[in-house]
């Protein structure tokens, strides 16, 4: 039962620790994105559009992915909400300005970039997946805590058995020593009566 427990517990803390690295994942790729559409749009090098286009294509998984690991938690679904219209309007930000230099809108692009629209979402981002980490951070506490209550009452059944163990085999140990010495004497009384006749 306290194996099942623990079993269980690791398998909680697992999951949890999964979430945090997905909610990582998912803040780097948003970076990645924006590092891209910088670049592009401050040196007109379409190359670093390569690793916007690349993390464009994994935000949408990496959300779903994140989700669908936090579906029995009523609040943590609220949070992720929440980020998916912060992140769709992030998005939706980096590739209006993508395709307004690319039409030749340089000045509006720029300007849009300058305006600190898409630094105030990406701060508001930030900190609701700081929310989410955070909740994910005292899940993974309350957890390790239990798994070190039932580790200490797993220790201190084993010492008990053992010291109960050990008590028995004593016991059996004296019963057969004293059983010995009494069939010992009973052939020795035997043997007398035997000799006298």
């Amino acid at each position: 039962l306290q194996s099942s427990r623990n079993e269980k517990n690791y398998e909680r803390s697992r999951k949890t620790y999964e979430v945090i690295e997905t909610t990582n994942y998912l803040l780097d790729n948003l970076k990645d994105a924006e590092t891209g559409q910088r670049g592009y749009l401050l040196t007109n090098d379409s190359t670093y559009l390569i690793p916007y286009k690349q993390a464009e294509k994994r935000i949408s998984d990496i959300y779903l992915h994140l989700y669908s690991a936090l579906g029995g938690n009523h609040d943590q679904q609220e949070n992720l909400r929440t980020l998916n219209k912060l992140i769709k309007i992030k998005r939706e930000e980096l590739a209006e300005t993508i395709f307004r230099y690319k039409r030749g809108d340089r000045k509006a692009a720029l300007d849009r970039v300058r305006g600190y629209s898409g630094l105030k979402i990406m701060n508001e981002i930030k900190e609701m997946i700081a929310v989410v980490i955070q909740i994910e951070k005292e899940k993974l506490v309350n957890n390790n805590k239990s798994i070190e209550r039932l580790t200490k009452r797993t220790q201190v059944f084993l010492v008990i058995s053992n010291w109960l163990l050990l008590v028995i085999v004593l016991s059996a140990l004296i019963s057969i020593v004293q059983n010995r010495e009494t069939l010992s004497s009973l052939f020795q009384e035997v043997e007398n009566k035997n000799q006298i006749q």
